[in-house]
């Protein structure tokens, strides 16, 4: 391997004014820069920030709702569907567990077992 590159993936640090050490902006900060916010969530919130409360708690989530709604549903319908499906299984067993122990009970006289 070149001693001048570094592993791919790897992370380069570089002192910044104070001493500390910050992560190179062209790694990115979501790759794990040490503290402090990151480029793309000061960029989000300057996009939000001069924007009414409207857009932000009303539009943006209907949007949202709009282009994801059939994924969101369609992990609720499993959700829903699972949670039917260990309802039955537990009553039927249940039902298994009730029906053997009353023809135990019944039958505890007889020694053919």
């Amino acid at each position: 391997m070149d001693k001048g590159r570094e592993a791919p993936g790897a992370t380069l640090f570089r002192p910044n004014i104070e001493g500390r050490t910050s992560q190179d902006p062209e790694v990115g900060p979501e790759y794990g820069a040490p503290g402090g916010d990151g480029v793309r969530t000061r960029a989000m919130r300057e996009i939000f920030t001069g924007l009414p409360w409207w857009v932000k708690w009303v539009a943006v989530p209907v949007i949202a709702l709009v282009v994801f709604g059939s994924l969101i549903l369609s992990v609720l319908q499993v959700v829903v569907a699972l949670l039917f499906k260990v309802l039955v299984f537990v009553a039927l067993v249940g039902g298994l567990i009730y029906v053997v122990r009353k023809f135990m009970a019944g039958s505890s006289s007889r020694s053919d077992w």
